[in-house]
Formats: structure tokens, sequence, C-alpha cells
């Protein structure tokens, strides 16, 4: 039988993705051969074989060399680079709306970047007309949201690409995208045309159409209103909807995979409290014994902190969403509102278990008569004055016949009027509670003071210490893996489960271990590379884990490394009552002053405006969450005056 031979796949082609990205590092040699072969006497004639010799030039004026290339032919490779530049430029001066479809249909996908650019620098969209680049542009594959990209296109034409957003509803992604998406992979631009009335009609449109993305209506759904934007309330309630009938219908009609956390007390348990995993649900099971013997006041509130691990690492509330929590693929899908709060599978898991927990232990405890808005009141009306000498403090417990709503309404206000309490103390040394009363405003969980200088230290953006940290913690780090015997979900793990030599890293690693090396992070003992340091590990995993370090709980070695890494750039203090990771949780649940897509729990059942159709099981829910947020305030009240306490006797 016959056979042909199968044709042969296109060649691969150069493209430069600047100094950041490894794959610019692999095509070094194929951009040199590319310049090598070019010949001003016989010039391209295919888009695509320009494309590539404008990336080959970008290569070589960024100073990308083959490590092995003679200074003569370095410099030749310069000069014939700058050549190419007149080749580029004369190749894009024969384009004319005549011959735009003909000349540009077949432009590589991966070239449509450095497209746009050219036909911006050189003047090609100034002399076509809308009709016909855009055409050429459509024939070529370009969509619309890439040619949103080119500030000069869009300045180009404007009306036109105006009439093209407004011409489909599923169009409106592109504007949800620019007006609310955040970490924006590129930037875009909206023609000066497009009002605010066109941004809302299309996106109600886009609400009302058959398949709207629910990624894209949650993103309407839980933004902040916004004029310029064409947001208003109604708009938002209506993405709601639909966005909740979305997702009600796609689990009535879609098996789901059971996931969550269960909680329970055992009669035999030894261990204060075991976790496993059973079919995607984590199980907690506290003993019975354990809780028995805790029963007095101070164990009570020590058991949030450390047995349901509130804050069991140097004060530091574990409660919040950190970005060290986002991992793989969590961080490339979805999409991100810019005044969202980002949270995660982490997050969701351990808000579920802190929540249920809470609710578990308040019912245990209100089985031996005890009431924990009694212990949150023994604390301050008590405890401060007898430990600390901290005079003045008042917190109202609720009602024993209260129902949800009203324990809702009593412990969000009560919450606030510590917060208020713990701000006057600090500041005046006093709490005068007839200027509290004068003062009354919603508090700002940022603005709260702490009387201990340089309280936490966060990592700056110093390329070093973001380095470090990446390189160390990221499962996306190119240390985390050398082979099928020798790897780990990031290199602080590859290096505790492993032996590893210097030698058996890749030759790309290894200039990434010599860094971490010369920066103090770790060490090659000749036999193999390791940690080095356990007060200098101690201080990065906390800036990883929790995005700040408590420098008043650091030992006097961990304390040493965190000035020195001040002194170069690498970290910088602040003080204040919460950290920064502490203050955005806070706000996420209980206000609208920095997130669009949190429940504004204070905000609701302060103003009258909780849901009215959840009956007393939804104001039960909000209780337990303001109970547990309660709590947290006061392991950080707690802490501040602790490390007072300490510092006042070391000083003595």
């Amino acid at each position: 039988m016959d056979t042909e031979a199968a044709p042969a796949p296109p060649p691969h082609r150069l493209r430069y993705y600047g100094p950041g990205d490894y794959a610019t590092y692999w095509q070094i040699e194929q951009a040199a051969e590319v310049i090598r072969g070019f010949d001003p006497a016989s010039p391209f004639e295919d888009v695509n074989s320009i494309l590539e010799l404008h990336n080959a030039r970008l290569f070589v004026e960024a100073g990308f060399f083959p490590s092995d290339v003679a200074e003569d032919d370095r410099q030749a490779l310069i000069t014939v680079a700058a050549l190419t530049r007149r080749t580029v430029a004369r190749w894009f001066n024969t384009l004319k709306d005549e011959n735009l479809t003909e000349m540009l249909t077949k432009v590589d996908w991966q070239y449509h970047e450095h497209l746009l650019d050219l036909l911006a620098g050189l003047g090609v969209f100034g002399r076509c007309s809308a009709a016909a680049m855009l055409t050429a542009l459509e024939h070529a594959r370009v969509g619309l949201g890439d040619m949103l990209t080119s500030k000069r296109l869009v300045e180009n034409y404007d009306t036109t690409l105006r009439e093209r957003l407004l011409a489909e509803p599923g169009r409106a992604e592109l504007v949800v995208r620019y007006y609310l998406e955040d970490d924006k992979k590129v930037v875009t631009f909206l023609p000066a045309s497009f009002s605010a009335t066109d941004s809302r009609a299309l996106m109600e449109a886009y609400i009302d159409s058959s398949e709207p993305n629910p990624n894209y209506l949650h993103l309407i759904a839980h933004a902040a209103i916004d004029s310029c934007a064409g947001i208003d309330a109604k708009l938002v309630l209506k993405a709601r909807r639909r966005y909740d009938a979305i997702i009600k219908d796609f689990f009535h009609t879609t098996p789901g995979i059971k996931t969550g956390c269960a909680v329970a007390i055992s009669p035999t348990q030894i261990e204060p409290v075991t976790a496993t995993l059973n079919d995607m649900v984590i199980e907690y099971t506290f003993g019975e014994a354990w809780l028995e013997s805790t029963l007095d006041f101070p164990s009570i509130l020590n058991n949030f902190q450390f047995l349901l691990e509130f804050a069991p690492q140097d004060g530091l509330l574990t409660l919040p969403a950190f970005d060290s929590e986002r991992r793989g693929l969590e961080l490339a899908m979805g999409l991100n509102g810019a005044a969202h709060y980002r949270t995660g599978h982490a997050y969701d898991g351990k808000d579920r278990a802190t929540l249920l927990q809470t609710v578990m232990y308040q019912r245990y405890l209100a089985t031996k008569g005890i009431d924990l808005e009694a212990v949150i009141r023994w604390y301050f009306d008590e405890h401060l004055p007898a430990e600390y000498g901290v005079e003045g403090f008042v917190f109202i417990a609720s009602s024993p016949t209260a129902n949800y709503l009203e324990r809702s309404r009593n412990l969000f206000a009560e919450m606030e009027s510590v917060a208020t309490q713990f701000k006057l103390f600090i500041e005046d040394g006093e709490i005068d509670h007839d200027l509290a009363a004068v003062g009354a405003d919603q508090v700002r969980y940022r603005t709260i003071p702490s009387a201990l200088e340089a309280k936490y230290a966060y990592a700056t953006d110093h390329v070093e210490i973001r380095t470090i940290l990446h390189t160390l913690f990221s499962d996306q780090s190119h240390l985390a893996y050398i082979n099928e015997d020798l790897r780990g979900d990031n290199l602080v793990e590859l290096l505790q489960r492993n032996k590893v030599s210097y030698e058996s890293l890749h030759e790309y690693q290894r200039p990434l271990i010599d860094k971490l090396i010369e920066l103090g992070a770790a060490e090659n003992t000749g036999r193999h590379v390791r940690l080095k340091d356990p007060g200098l590990f101690h201080v990065l995993k906390s800036l990883n884990d929790y995005q700040a370090v408590a420098y008043h709980h650091l030992s006097g070695g961990s304390r040493t490394h965190v000035d020195t890494m001040l002194d170069a750039g690498w970290l910088v203090t602040r003080s204040s009552l919460f950290t920064d990771a502490e203050v955005a949780y806070f706000n996420y649940n209980l206000n609208s002053t920095e997130f669009s897509n949190g429940p504004k729990l204070r905000n609701k059942y302060q103003h009258g405006t909780q849901p009215k159709d959840g009956g007393e099981i939804q104001h039960q829910q909000t209780y337990y969450i303001a109970l547990r947020l309660m709590i947290a305030i006061v392991i950080k009240i707690n802490d501040e005056f602790w490390l007072l306490d300490v510092e006042k006797k070391g000083q003595a």
C-alpha cells in the first residue's frame, strides 16, 4: 500500500519573553542563529519571518548572547541586529488598506502582542482605516480583547471599537475585567466614547443573556458601587440573583464531591485533639478529659488560642487568608476582583473548621453552666486588673434571654467598644468613657495602635527577600523538583525530607542555591545542601506563613536577623495591635472599608439591614462568627499586655 510521508511540522518560531522568563534563556542560541542568517539584500516577505527577526533583535538588545560567543562575534551580532530595524520598518511601511488582510492573515498567535506594538509604533494605525484594520486583525485571529491592549489602536479607532463592544452581550466580559479584575496580566484600554451608561447596559445585557460565565457574574455581584463603571446597587443585586440561581441549578443537576469538616468529643481519647481525613472530610476529635480539666476561665481562652489554634505561634492569628495558602492552579485559575478579599480552598477549610469548633466549644461549655460571653467579661473585668494592673475596660455580655439577632447586634457593638477602649488606653494611658462616647464612630482596625515599638516586621518589595521567600516556600519554585526520588512541595520540604547534594542539582538550579547561600539562608556542607540557622528560618517562615514577624516574640538571634534585614531594606516595621493580614480579615468580615465581597456583618446588623429571609438560623451563624472575632480580639489584646509585662519585668 502506498503511503505518503506526513508533512513536516512548522518550525518553532523564536519569541522574546523578557528577562524574567526562563523560556527566554532556552532560546538564546536560536536568536543568535536568526541574526546570523539575516541578509539585508534578501529581506523576508511574510509576516512571521519579519516578527521573528524583530524578536531576535530584542534578544541582542537585551544582552542575551550564547555563553561561548567570542567578543568579535558579539559585536558582529550587535551590528547586524541594528540593521534589522530598517528591514522591519520597511515591511510595515508597505501596509495599506488594500493589502492588510492578505499581509497579516497568517500571523502566528504568539506574535499578536508584537504585531500590535509594531503597527502602533510604526504609524500603521494612523494611516489605515478602522474598517480595513479591524477586519484584517480579525482574519489574523487577533481578538477584541487583544486589540484593547493597544492604546494607540483604541485611540485611533475609538467609535468603531465602541460599536463592536456593544454588539454582543458576551463582550461585557472585557469591560468587567477592565473595571473589576485584580492582578491583570496585561493593561487594557476602553474607547473614550464608551460611557458609564454603555458599560451598565452591556453588563445588564450580559446578566440577562442565555449563558453568562458565573466567574464574571460573581465579579459584578460583589463589586463596589462605582458610577464611573456604571455599577449601581440594582445591577449588583441582579448579578447576585442570577449567579445564585446558576449555582443552585448546577449543584441540583451535578453530583459534587463531599468535602468539609466535622467535630466530635470523645470520652475515651487521651490526646487533647486529633485530626483525621476521611473521604475529603477533616474530622476533629477533642478529648473530653482535657476539656473537663480546663474549665477555668484562663484555660478556656488558652484553649481557643492553642487547642483550636486561633493563634498558636507568636500571637499571630491563623484566621486570615494568606497569600502562601493559594497554590498552583488556584493562583492561575478563576477571576479575582480588584476590591476582593483573596480567599481560597485553604482559607475556606480553616474558616469552616474554626467556626464549627467555636460552635462545639460554646455548646460544650453551656452544658457545664459556663457562658462564653461571661468568660470574655471576666477577662476585662477581673483578669486585666489582677494580672496586668489595667483598669477601666467594660464588656457587657448579651442577656441570657436574648435571641440570636439581639446577641449578634450586642456583640458587634461590644467588639467596637472594646477596640475603642483599647485605643484610648494605649494613646492616653487610661480609658475615658465619656470621651469614647463623644468620639464614637466605626472602628478603623488599621489605626488601632500598639504600645510596643516596631511590633511587626513586614517584607518589602526588595528583590532579594522576595527571591528568598519564593525560592524556599513556593510550590512554583524551580527548586521543588530534581527527580522522582528528590522532590517536594517546595524547596524547604525537599531539603527537610532528603539529603540533597550540590552535585545532584541541575545546572539551572545551582544559581538559585548559590544565591540562597550568598544571602545566608542555606549552606553547602560539602555533603549536602541544608537550611542554615533555625533563628533565621523562623523569621522567614513567619514572613511566608503570616505575612509578618512578631518582633517582640523572637529570640535574641532571630531579632539580630530581623535587624540586619531592616538595614538591608528587606523588611519594614510598623506598630499596631493587628498585623496587616489580620486587619484585612476583620474588614472583610465586618465592613466595606477595604473589600466589596465580604459579608459586611457589622454594617448589616448595626444598621438593621441584616438578612430578613434566613430566620433565626441565619442570625445564629452570624452570632458564632461574631463570637469568633471577639475571642480573636481578646487574644490579640492579651498578647499585647503580656508582651508589655515581659518587657517591664525585663527592665526591672
